[in-house]
């Protein structure tokens, strides 16, 4: 016995080793667009690809989506944690779909993922559509308790370091407003805060592959909310880009607040020199 144990003994443990980890995400995959969500992490946005290219960072610290910090100071949501997902609905081309971790789903004209959660002190209800044309994040919040919270981050996005270049641009007094306060400049992997202002649409470019992303507000008026203490926050972590969007919330405690946020994201390829015009134009501006 014994010698047929020290065979197999090390055969168990090899056998063990080569056991692939389980694929916890999900993915979907519209013309040249695939998401893949994270059903380990609250069924978030892991990863988005455009033509086979990779858009957002990998490093442990990177995560996307939503948070709302606490009176106490705690932190709630996709990444710190204390979120739960009470339903997701998963919709290809208009059929309903059972959400199966591991598994691709493939639409010619539209992907919709619905899901309702809990953060404390807000209901939050938010989709993902996925289309040939892009992304669009819709994400709403009800207050349900009386906690007071302290800041809200309704979008976060953390985007791979390739991106070299930035430009935004404020909300003007009309979507054609060229004259609004316009930034325009270059990471350098020195860990500031290049933007922290309500903004009407920011857009990154990769010289090396000629392809940018831009991502503007939707809704009536670039977006359904605003506040005085509403801004959005671009800042170079380094390792790589990181976007929130931070609404003015309401610190009443018997407040019965309703939010509702529109962000589209786009990808598009063009020379290095016509990206700034292009990006503008998809945010419904203008660059001159």
């Amino acid at each position: 016995m014994i010698p047929f144990l020290s065979v197999l003994l090390p055969s168990l443990a090899l056998c063990a080793q080569q056991t692939p980890p389980q694929d916890e995400s999900v993915r979907l995959k519209c013309a040249d667009y695939e998401v893949v969500l994270d059903a380990s992490n609250n069924w978030t946005i892991k990863q988005i690809f455009f033509k086979g290219e990779q858009f957002l960072a990998t490093e442990k610290d990177a995560y996307n989506g939503t948070a709302v910090k606490l009176a106490d100071g705690t932190w709630v949501g996709d990444c710190p944690g204390g979120m739960s997902v009470s339903s997701k609905i998963l919709s290809v081309d208009g059929r309903r779909k059972a959400v199966k971790v591991g598994e691709t789903y493939t639409a010619k004209k539209k992907i919709l993922f619905e899901r309702n959660c809990s953060m404390k002190v807000y209901r939050f209800s938010g989709s993902l559509e996925v289309t040939p044309d892009g992304l669009t994040l819709v994400h709403k919040y009800r207050r349900t308790r009386r906690d007071v919270p302290e800041k809200l981050c309704a979008f976060v996005l953390c985007f791979d370091k390739r991106f070299r270049l930035f430009i935004a641009q404020i909300p003007g007094k009309g979507r054609d407003d060229v004259m609004a306060k316009r930034y325009d400049g270059m990471f350098y992997d020195n860990e500031t805060t290049l933007i922290q202002e309500d903004i009407r649409y920011f857009a990154l470019f990769d010289t090396l592959i000629h392809t940018g992303v831009v991502c503007y507000f939707g809704g009536k008026d670039c977006y359904f909310y605003r506040g005085e203490g509403e801004c959005c926050c671009l800042r170079d972590m380094g390792n790589y880009r990181r976007f929130h969007f931070r609404p003015a919330i309401e610190r009443n405690p018997r407040a019965r607040e309703k939010l509702e946020f529109v962000l589209h994201i786009k990808v598009f390829q063009c020379p290095t020199g016509k990206w700034k015009k292009t990006a503008a134009t998809i945010a419904g501006s203008d660059w001159r």
